[in-house]
């Protein structure tokens, strides 16, 4: 999840900079893009997180398992 949060805060910034360093016509679009980006990432970031928190939790289960049946078999 750091990953997504860290290129969303570089997303964030150049969103928030663009506008200083471009003297274009169509700058407040490119601000804006990138805005949806970061959204988009810091979103994704967290939905993936939370799916790999479910499956954590599906296989800490079997791991129990597993090894009581491999102690029972030594």
């Amino acid at each position: 999840m750091l990953a997504f949060v860290h290129t969303a805060l570089y997303f964030l910034v150049a969103g928030l900079s663009t506008g200083n360093f471009l003297n274009l016509s169509y700058v407040s679009s490119i601000e804006i893009g990138m805005y949806v980006i970061s959204i988009a990432l810091l979103i994704s970031g967290f939905m993936v997180n939370h799916l790999y928190n479910i499956q954590i939790k599906k296989v800490h289960g079997r791991v129990g398992y597993i090894q009581e049946k491999y102690l029972d078999d030594i």
